[in-house]
């Protein structure tokens, strides 16, 4: 039942609000749809923060909400629509939880309740609760010292050795590794394939001390 539009009356600045109108109605005038996933994902749970303009299931439906739906079915009697949904509309949405972009806000009671005169919680078990422990439940305590080390063998299983290059041996030694990835790749389109023939390039050089000006490579790494 929520669309993005609507969950930004409560969460996006009013300027923010403005931009996500205008793109939506550009989208709907364009031909564009809404898709309707509370229809083939529903979770069955009940949601704040609802578009008026689309058909409320049970789980979503309420008596906290009769009031504005009204308001809602009165301003659209002689709306435009584009594509059976209407553009201008009030209110934008039904059952507002709390503004959490208002720093001002204090707690999520006071904040719901400001939005619509009751507190609102979407979880089905915790509706109707109020909960006055405000104590943080102290964080488990690891002790550091009796874990494992991580290295690298735990993520390199079969390391490849490290070849230098730097003479005529080293040379044609790289040359052969390239020759037999690249014919290697012809031979095989698996998307496994790419990882494996891949080569990453790393290069390293002497830092300079003057700005704009660069040391010439020392190292290439493959």
């Amino acid at each position: 039942g929520q669309t993005p539009c609507s969950v930004a009356v409560t969460h996006m600045a009013p300027e923010t609000r403005a931009i996500m109108y205008e793109a939506e109605g550009r989208e709907l005038r364009e031909g564009k749809r809404f898709v309707n996933y509370r229809e083939s994902h529903s979770d069955g749970n009940s949601y704040g923060d609802l578009d008026p303009r689309f058909p409320l299931d049970v789980g979503n439906a309420g008596h906290d909400i009769e009031e504005p739906l009204a308001a809602y079915h009165t301003s659209v009697l002689n709306a435009t629509l584009c594509g059976g949904v209407p553009l201008q509309f009030s209110p934008r949405s039904l059952r507002p939880t709390t503004r959490w972009w208002n720093k001002d806000d204090e707690s999520l009671e006071a904040g719901n309740t400001a939005s619509m005169g009751q507190p609102y919680c979407k979880n089905k078990k915790h509706r109707g609760m109020k909960k006055n422990d405000k104590t943080p439940h102290p964080a488990p305590q690891i002790d550091l010292g009796s874990l494992r080390r991580l290295t690298l063998s735990d993520v390199f299983h079969h390391p490849t050795p490290i070849t230098l290059v730097d003479d005529i041996h080293g040379i044609r030694l790289f040359e052969k590794n390239i020759h037999l990835s690249i014919n290697s790749a012809k031979h095989e389109t698996a998307d496994s394939s790419f990882a494996k023939f891949a080569w990453g390039l790393d290069c390293e050089w002497k830092p300079g001390q003057e700005y704009g000006r660069d040391n010439p490579v020392a190292t290439l790494q493959l």
